[in-house]
Protein backbone atom coordinates (compact mmCIF):
# COMPACT_ATOMS: atom_id res chain seq x y z
CA UNK A 1 0.00 0.00 0.00
CA UNK A 2 0.82 3.64 -0.35
CA UNK A 3 -0.07 6.52 1.32
CA UNK A 4 1.21 10.16 -0.14
CA UNK A 5 1.14 13.02 1.61
CA UNK A 6 1.51 16.12 -1.31
CA UNK A 7 1.15 20.19 -0.80
CA UNK A 8 -1.93 21.52 -2.37
CA UNK A 9 -3.76 24.80 -3.04
CA UNK A 10 -7.21 25.33 -2.25
CA UNK A 11 -10.26 26.27 -4.73
CA UNK A 12 -12.89 25.66 -1.77
CA UNK A 13 -13.55 28.39 1.00
CA UNK A 14 -14.06 26.08 3.48
CA UNK A 15 -10.42 24.48 2.75
CA UNK A 16 -7.86 26.66 4.57
CA UNK A 17 -4.01 26.66 5.12
CA UNK A 18 -2.96 24.08 7.27
CA UNK A 19 -5.95 21.36 6.78
CA UNK A 20 -5.32 17.82 5.35
CA UNK A 21 -7.54 16.83 2.78
CA UNK A 22 -7.87 12.91 2.07
CA UNK A 23 -8.03 12.81 -2.04
CA UNK A 24 -10.66 11.05 -2.89
CA UNK A 25 -10.50 11.52 -7.14
CA UNK A 26 -8.97 13.41 -9.47
CA UNK A 27 -8.89 15.19 -12.71
CA UNK A 28 -6.12 15.39 -14.90
CA UNK A 29 -6.15 19.05 -16.82
CA UNK A 30 -2.62 18.13 -17.97
CA UNK A 31 -3.05 16.38 -20.98
CA UNK A 32 -0.19 13.96 -20.17
CA UNK A 33 -0.58 10.29 -18.10
CA UNK A 34 2.66 8.41 -17.09
CA UNK A 35 1.72 5.62 -18.75
CA UNK A 36 2.03 6.87 -22.31
CA UNK A 37 4.22 5.01 -24.56
CA UNK A 38 3.75 1.89 -21.70
CA UNK A 39 2.39 -0.73 -24.02
CA UNK A 40 -0.65 -2.72 -21.96
CA UNK A 41 -1.03 0.24 -20.13
CA UNK A 42 -4.69 0.78 -20.48
CA UNK A 43 -5.71 0.66 -16.84
CA UNK A 44 -9.03 1.56 -14.65
CA UNK A 45 -8.66 4.45 -12.87
CA UNK A 46 -12.39 4.16 -10.98
CA UNK A 47 -11.20 3.38 -7.65
CA UNK A 48 -7.70 4.60 -7.97
CA UNK A 49 -7.58 6.19 -4.56
CA UNK A 50 -8.22 2.58 -1.87
CA UNK A 51 -11.53 3.41 -0.21
CA UNK A 52 -10.40 1.42 1.75
CA UNK A 53 -7.23 2.81 2.78
CA UNK A 54 -8.57 6.51 2.70
CA UNK A 55 -11.32 4.89 5.79
CA UNK A 56 -8.27 3.22 7.94
CA UNK A 57 -6.42 7.00 7.12
CA UNK A 58 -9.86 8.86 8.57
CA UNK A 59 -10.22 6.91 11.40
CA UNK A 60 -6.25 7.32 12.16
CA UNK A 61 -6.88 11.02 12.16
CA UNK A 62 -9.81 10.81 14.52
CA UNK A 63 -7.77 9.00 16.75
CA UNK A 64 -5.00 11.15 16.60
CA UNK A 65 -7.38 14.09 16.92
CA UNK A 66 -6.44 15.41 13.43
CA UNK A 67 -9.26 16.87 11.06
CA UNK A 68 -9.13 15.21 7.91
CA UNK A 69 -11.19 16.33 5.25
CA UNK A 70 -11.86 14.58 1.92
CA UNK A 71 -11.61 16.54 -1.91
CA UNK A 72 -11.32 15.76 -5.27
CA UNK A 73 -7.62 17.12 -6.59
CA UNK A 74 -7.43 18.51 -9.87
CA UNK A 75 -3.56 17.96 -11.34
CA UNK A 76 -2.02 20.56 -13.43
CA UNK A 77 1.53 20.41 -14.46
CA UNK A 78 3.82 23.09 -13.29
CA UNK A 79 5.91 24.19 -11.94
CA UNK A 80 4.10 27.52 -12.54
CA UNK A 81 1.27 28.44 -10.42
CA UNK A 82 -2.30 28.41 -11.67
CA UNK A 83 -4.00 31.71 -13.03
CA UNK A 84 -6.94 32.96 -11.68
CA UNK A 85 -9.22 31.72 -14.10
CA UNK A 86 -7.34 28.44 -13.82
CA UNK A 87 -8.39 27.93 -9.62
CA UNK A 88 -12.40 29.26 -10.80
CA UNK A 89 -12.61 26.61 -13.73
CA UNK A 90 -11.01 23.83 -11.10
CA UNK A 91 -14.15 24.94 -8.82
CA UNK A 92 -16.68 24.63 -11.35
CA UNK A 93 -15.36 21.51 -12.60
CA UNK A 94 -15.74 20.06 -9.14
CA UNK A 95 -12.48 20.07 -7.61
CA UNK A 96 -11.23 20.99 -4.07
CA UNK A 97 -7.47 21.33 -4.80
CA UNK A 98 -5.36 21.74 -7.26
CA UNK A 99 -1.66 20.80 -7.30
CA UNK A 100 1.42 19.36 -9.07
CA UNK A 101 1.69 15.91 -8.13
CA UNK A 102 -0.64 13.07 -6.35
CA UNK A 103 -2.68 12.51 -9.43
CA UNK A 104 0.60 10.57 -11.49
CA UNK A 105 1.48 8.78 -8.44
CA UNK A 106 -1.89 7.49 -8.05
CA UNK A 107 -2.35 6.64 -11.67
CA UNK A 108 1.25 4.60 -11.08
CA UNK A 109 0.54 2.62 -8.02
CA UNK A 110 -2.48 1.69 -9.85
CA UNK A 111 -0.59 0.49 -12.57
CA UNK A 112 1.36 -1.61 -10.36
CA UNK A 113 -1.46 -2.73 -8.50
CA UNK A 114 -0.51 -1.12 -5.54
CA UNK A 115 -3.37 0.20 -3.09
CA UNK A 116 -3.30 4.06 -2.84
CA UNK A 117 -4.31 6.70 -0.88
CA UNK A 118 -2.97 10.39 -0.34
CA UNK A 119 -3.29 13.64 1.90
CA UNK A 120 -2.87 16.73 0.82
CA UNK A 121 -2.15 19.52 2.63
CA UNK A 122 -3.27 22.90 1.76
CA UNK A 123 -0.96 25.65 1.95
CA UNK A 124 -2.82 28.54 0.87
CA UNK A 125 -5.89 29.58 -1.79
CA UNK A 126 -5.25 29.19 -4.86
CA UNK A 127 -4.14 32.20 -6.98
CA UNK A 128 -7.30 35.13 -7.40
CA UNK A 129 -9.32 32.80 -5.13
CA UNK A 130 -10.48 33.99 -1.73
CA UNK A 131 -7.42 36.72 -1.78
CA UNK A 132 -5.12 33.87 -2.63
CA UNK A 133 -1.73 34.20 -4.19
CA UNK A 134 0.51 31.21 -4.31
CA UNK A 135 4.39 31.40 -2.87
CA UNK A 136 7.25 28.86 -2.36
CA UNK A 137 7.19 29.76 0.78
CA UNK A 138 3.45 29.06 1.83
CA UNK A 139 4.01 25.40 1.36
CA UNK A 140 6.93 25.18 3.58
CA UNK A 141 5.22 27.35 6.40
CA UNK A 142 2.28 25.35 6.32
CA UNK A 143 4.30 21.72 6.51
CA UNK A 144 6.36 23.44 9.68
CA UNK A 145 3.27 24.47 11.17
CA UNK A 146 1.87 21.58 10.82
CA UNK A 147 4.09 19.42 11.33
CA UNK A 148 3.01 17.72 14.52
CA UNK A 149 -0.23 16.85 13.85
CA UNK A 150 0.66 15.17 10.41
CA UNK A 151 3.45 13.17 12.06
CA UNK A 152 0.35 12.17 14.94
CA UNK A 153 -1.48 11.39 12.24
CA UNK A 154 1.20 9.12 9.92
CA UNK A 155 2.64 7.10 13.23
CA UNK A 156 -1.40 6.46 14.45
CA UNK A 157 -2.02 5.26 10.71
CA UNK A 158 1.04 2.98 10.81
CA UNK A 159 0.37 1.29 14.03
CA UNK A 160 -3.02 0.74 12.82
CA UNK A 161 -1.42 -1.52 9.91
Amino acid sequence: AVLMIGPAHSVNADLRSGNFVAITDHINITGFDPLIGEQDAIIDLTEAYDKRLVRRLKLAATAAGVSVMEGVLMWFSGPSYQTPAEARMSRILGADVIGWTIAPEAILARRFGLPFAAIALVSTYAAGFAGGKPAPEHTTTALAANSGPLKRLLRTFLRAA
